[in-house]
């Protein structure tokens, strides 16, 4: 009985002993790895090169637009060092190739994820109206990046109720009075794109100040108004109304959003 209790002794504290030395394995490591996180990368939206621009006026097949409002949900960024496209396309609307991204059936190729990828996980309702706006401030790894893949998603809450993008404001005709319209898209796919300027560099303790740039008048570059109809005096622009004016829409999305580095001078 003597020899059954020391040797029981002996097994605990065997076992204590593996666990502090797992234990001293993982967390240094995991410390380790967070503390090389030196740089920062400083996430905003805007629907123009120019910071200190506000909405103006787009024009398009059969007169201009007004945008007076301009909301858009994303659900997660991913920055990478890899400069080449590898992401095909998910969702429900665009299934054609556009700008330079694979978009056969499947979903994403993901890869593995790469521990220096910066990865912003949202979801973040941007509402880019008024011009530039924050997304988010990510701690880094130093490096030089060189693409952005980033998913939107539909939003079940107000104002997006169900849509990924919502658009709105004024139609004026080349001839004729002025009509409001709206835009909802469940466009919810991920597109990549190409950082310009040969990607970002972040060097330790340093911020840099990266701009998402979704072109509202690239958006809306081919979609002809001149045979929108009219719904209660609007222009209604979704999945069952003027739907030829929505497929014209999304497949403009992939090739005018841009990400380049703010200058000073933006």
């Amino acid at each position: 009985m003597k020899h059954s209790k020391r040797y029981a002794v002996i097994l605990a504290g065997l076992a204590l002993l593996v666990l502090s030395i797992g234990c001293s394995k993982t967390n240094p490591t995991a410390y380790s790895k967070a503390a090389q996180k030196t740089g920062t990368v400083l996430m905003k939206a805007s629907p123009t090169h120019n910071q200190n621009a506000i909405m103006s006026i787009v024009p398009v097949t059969g007169g201009n637009l007004d945008i007076q409002s301009a909301m858009i949900n994303i659900d997660q960024f991913k920055i990478e060092e890899n400069s080449g496209f590898d992401v095909e396309q998910q969702g429900d609307h665009n299934d054609g190739d556009q700008g330079g991204v694979d978009n056969e059936a499947g979903g994403i190729d993901t890869n593995e994820q790469d521990a220096a990828d910066i990865v912003v996980t949202g979801p973040f309702a941007l509402d880019i109206s008024n011009g530039e706006v924050l997304i988010n401030s990510v701690a880094v790894y130093p490096g030089t990046f060189k693409k952005v893949d980033f998913t939107f998603k539909i939003n079940t809450a107000p104002p997006f109720n169900g849509k990924a993008i919502l658009l709105s404001g004024v139609f004026t005709p080349n001839t004729g009075a002025a009509v409001p319209f709206t835009l909802k898209s469940e466009f919810s796919k991920t597109i990549q794109s190409k950082i310009a300027g040969n990607g970002i560099t972040v060097a330790n303790n340093s911020t840099v100040p990266v701009k998402v740039i979704f072109d509202l008048a690239g958006w809306f570059n081919t979609v002809d108004f001149s045979g929108a109809q009219l719904s209660n005096g609007e222009i209604v622009i979704d999945s069952t109304n003027n739907t030829a004016l929505l497929t014209a829409f999304e497949t403009n999305l992939a090739q005018y959003v841009e990400v380049e580095k703010e200058s000073d001078n933006s």
